[in-house]
């Protein structure tokens, strides 16, 4: 499996014709599992920073983790599908997990806009757009990645491809960019500056979902009803897989009919 699996979106329409810049998004991360506050992060980033694309990534390896034990990967790009089915303008792309070895930001982020040429291209030329159009890219990372930034593969250059979408998860912005001062540029700095998302608190993180889900518990309110199933039908984490013909009772004593819905986490690896 190689390349994006949903190069035009999902509900396969022509987009509106535009000339300006394509403002798309990279949000990459372990997303094990991913949940709500994964997809609410990419929300709240569409509307502050008028996003077109969210190119989501799940990441083969994170350097940054590498003692980690991740599900498989097929496993959590299944479940990355599944989240993000319901939007037309996010799209999955298997580019790390495609790629032998660690997954580096730096890498992905000269790769993307080979993937997305058509959708950017002119008719003419056998793509969507008009005209051809730029591209724009950003990155949405969690403000606890900050501190290890400077020394992500080329880290400036990382910021010159893509504008930083930082997702405040704790402290201040001042106190991120006190720690950075001296360790980045200063065009570095004014570009993380600019571009902090604060969020109200969430109260899950995938590692509480899956110390819950070890535990025999489906975490109400973190998971789409469709991961959920997801992980019921496969067992994952530990969670008692579903017998044949049957549902196994949700933490909050519905089946696995009921409903769900939000929570917190990662952004892109170094």
């Amino acid at each position: 499996m190689t390349g994006h699996l949903d190069p035009h979106g999902a509900s396969g329409s022509v987009p509106t014709r535009r000339t300006d810049p394509l403002r798309a998004a990279v949000f990459g991360g372990s997303f094990d599992p991913i949940h709500l506050g994964h997809t609410g992060i990419a929300e709240r980033a569409t509307d502050a920073f008028r996003l077109e694309r969210v190119l989501w990534i799940p990441a083969r390896r994170p350097p940054h983790k590498p003692d980690r034990i991740l599900a498989e990967d097929h496993m959590r790009l299944a479940m990355t599908l599944l989240a993000t089915a319901h939007r037309p303008r996010w799209t999955v792309l298997d580019l790390e997990l495609s790629r032998p070895g660690q997954s580096y930001t730096y890498d992905t982020l000269l790769e993307i806009p080979e993937h997305l040429a058509r959708y950017t291209s002119p008719r003419s030329e056998g793509g969507f757009a008009e005209r051809r159009r730029e591209l724009e890219l950003f990155l949405i990372i969690g403000s606890d990645n900050l501190h290890g930034l400077p020394g992500w593969r080329n880290a400036e250059d990382v910021l010159r491809l893509a504008r930083p979408i930082v997702v405040l998860r704790e402290g201040t912005r001042d106190a991120h960019l006190a720690d950075l001062r001296g360790r980045m540029s200063t065009d570095a700095l004014e570009r993380i500056e600019a571009g902090f998302l604060e969020l109200p608190p969430l109260p899950q993180s995938s590692t509480v979902i899956r110390e819950a889900l070890a535990r025999g518990e489906m975490p109400d309110g973190a998971l789409a009803p469709e991961v959920e199933d997801f992980i019921r039908g496969k067992g994952l984490y530990g969670f008692p897989a579903a017998p044949a013909g049957g549902a196994l009772p949700r933490g909050d004593g519905r089946t696995a009919d009921g409903t769900g819905a939000p929570t917190s986490d990662e952004g892109v690896g170094p």
